[in-house]
């Protein structure tokens, strides 16, 4: 599962006001429909910074989110970032 162009396809969806946009209002809304299950993920980053710190808060207490690969550059610190994923 390719969870990046997943996202992209769903927050192009032609409900929402700019149908070309892939801005959406939330990460909670990004994951909608996406199948997590087994799913790749890979996290930008270096260190603490740069990492999609609110779309991985929300992806660690989504309750699809099982069997996850995670590429990382570092496995962030307890409680943010990809350690939240860890935690989980």
């Amino acid at each position: 599962v390719n969870l990046l162009a997943t996202i992209r396809y769903h927050s192009t969806s032609p409900n929402q006001k700019k149908p070309n946009s892939k801005v959406v209002a939330s990460a909670k809304e990004a994951l909608e429909g996406v199948n997590l299950d087994g799913a790749t993920i890979c996290v930008g980053g270096f260190g603490l910074g740069g990492n999609p710190e609110t779309l991985l808060n929300e992806l660690s207490q989504h309750p699809n989110a099982k069997n996850l690969t995670v590429a990382s550059l570092t496995g962030g610190t307890d409680g943010m970032g990809v350690g939240r994923l860890i935690e989980a």
